[in-house]
């Protein structure tokens, strides 16, 4: 029987320490020195508005970035351009693009851009008048830091248009935990209460059965698809039926498979979504007595990171797949995520 032990020694406090903070944290550019520098995006008038990353308790794994101007929400994304590093703008609810810059200590302004990319993430850094790269984070009043990204679901360039606005990457606040040197591939389970990992697969119409995996794309794990191992690509992702949010696989062709959580005993678990909060769903395997078993990613070395159904639009459509129409229509994406808190399965 395997047993999950904490890493970080200090969870408690921190748990603590996030359900009492502001909906509100802060976005700031911070140097090596720690020296935290102001981020706004700038109005059509010039006038400034500070970023903040919007917490909501059980979102904190995946926070919006926005900038907050009386009552408004400006959305913050990295937008197509002829440029060579990907510009960080808002958006107004015009559809004007409006700049996002940081100001150095010096009353400088710092363009802010996406730097570079690692798998389904884009660094974003301030860039001093040396070049230097300055990453964003926020930072909670308590000193809970996430990292600021661009994060993609799609594999093409553009993720979506907003008018003529091309898209590249949402911009997110994400936690993450240095796990080192680990197999790209993460094992997928469902994690009981006597702490035993349940393995996920996906199953074909013709009962043949396929190994759910959660794949490391880049050198960090700060956002994993979540696959089926196949032939063919084979997705999983949150789907709403007449059963409630069900987590489905759909291959390329738009072909559908029932993905179940597996007991030692093989017996098959229903693996469902649970209530949303902000842009993130719980996902868990359901018992028969009606226990819920939430997902998770585990690396080569024990890490055990999050797997949660996450969306970036306002629409019960979030996307569709498949080669043919009708395609599928899914609700939310299904990725693995390092937890608020880091855990490892000894």
């Amino acid at each position: 029987m395997k047993r999950i032990s904490l890493f970080c020694f200090t969870i408690f406090l921190v748990s603590f320490s996030l359900m009492s903070q502001s909906e509100m944290w802060p976005v700031k550019a911070v140097t090596d020195s720690g020296t935290s520098l102001p981020v706004n995006v700038f109005l059509e008038d010039g006038t400034p508005v500070p970023l903040y990353t919007i917490f909501e308790d059980g979102s904190d794994l995946f926070m919006d970035v926005k900038g907050v101007h009386k009552g408004e929400k400006i959305p913050i994304k990295l937008i197509s351009s002829s440029d060579f590093l990907v510009p960080v703008k808002g958006i107004s609810r015009n559809g004007k693009i409006l700049n996002v810059k940081a100001i150095d200590t010096d009353g400088k302004i710092l363009d802010v851009k996406g730097v570079s990319r690692d798998g389904n993430t884009l660094n974003i850094a301030a860039i001093s008048a040396e070049g230097t790269h300055i990453p964003l984070k926020a930072i909670s009043p308590g000193g809970v830091e996430r990292h600021i990204k661009g994060v993609k679901f799609l594999d093409e360039n553009i993720e979506m248009t907003l008018g003529e606005i091309k898209v590249i990457a949402h911009v997110k606040a994400l936690p993450t935990v240095d796990v080192g040197d680990v197999d790209e591939k993460w094992a997928v389970t469902a994690l009981t209460d006597d702490d035993n990992h349940l393995r996920l697969i996906a199953i074909n119409d013709k009962e043949r059965e396929f190994p759910i995996n959660a794949i490391m794309d880049g050198k960090h794990p700060y956002l994993m698809n979540v696959k089926a191992e196949a032939r063919i690509v084979i997705h999983v992702k949150l789907v709403k039926n007449n059963k409630g949010t069900v987590v489905t696989g759909i291959d390329e062709f738009g072909r559908l498979y029932k993905v179940r959580a597996v007991k030692d005993n093989g017996e098959l678990l229903e693996v469902f979504g649970g209530r949303s909060t902000g842009n993130v769903t719980p996902i868990y395997a359901l018992s028969t007595s009606g226990q819920k078993y939430p997902l998770k990613a585990v690396s080569s070395k024990g890490h055990a990171f999050d797997v949660k159904g996450l969306k970036v639009k306002k629409e019960e459509v979030e996307g569709s797949i498949g080669f043919q129409e009708p395609q599928v229509e899914y609700y939310a994406h299904v990725k693995a995520l390092a937890p608020a808190h880091g855990i490892m399965v000894n």
